[in-house]
């Protein structure tokens, strides 16, 4: 029953254009599940068998097994009103997900949303290998941010940003941002 900090889950539902959603690095679908609760039309995606094996079984048909990078290989004729990118950027190198939001950006809809998550820290961004959190048997890489780093980078391709909402606990700092493709803009 996990609740995203500043209503930033809410702000992201009440600007979505329509009711079709995809989860980039879904996990075992959590998001997934509840926005079907919601009655939406939403969709997962995670590389880890193991998090959707555990799953709820009814929400298991809703995800895929497969590496977010490549998303489209699955979603080619598909359009998204909306992308949830949930504490997933933090597990991949900057420069894959820049490839990964290109890619979006060009295969949605003309205007939706996007939703993230990631790990910020006040020194310069780093990585580190440490236990998940999520996946207590496995150990993961997380990718670090400098406060305004993301920030610069959505400008840069065109996003308008919402909102972002940082909320600090005792282990770490994260970032929330809910962005906005325009109508009619190209990557640059």
């Amino acid at each position: 029953d996990f609740q995203f900090p500043g209503g930033t889950f809410e702000i992201f539902i009440d600007q979505l254009p329509g009711k079709r959603i995809l989860d980039l690095g879904c996990g075992f679908g959590r998001d997934v599940a509840k926005l079907r609760k919601l009655w939406y039309e939403a969709y997962g995606l995670d590389i880890s068998e193991k998090l959707i094996d555990i799953s709820e079984h009814d929400i298991r048909k809703y995800l895929t097994v497969w590496n977010m990078s490549d998303f489209m290989q699955i979603y080619e004729n598909s359009k998204f009103d909306g992308i949830i990118l949930a504490a997933s950027l933090v597990h991949m190198d900057k420069d894959v997900w820049k490839s990964i939001l290109k890619k979006a950006y060009t295969s949605l809809q003309k205007s939706w949303v996007l939703f993230i998550s990631i790990k910020i820290s006040e020194t310069l961004s780093w990585a580190i290998i440490k236990e998940s959190i999520s996946i207590p048997w496995k150990k993961k890489k997380y990718v670090y941010y400098a406060e305004n780093e993301l920030d610069i980078f959505l400008e840069q391709v065109w996003f308008n940003i919402i909102t972002t909402n940082i909320n600090t606990n005792p282990n770490d700092s994260w970032k929330v941002f809910i962005c906005k493709r325009p109508n009619s803009c190209h990557l640059s």
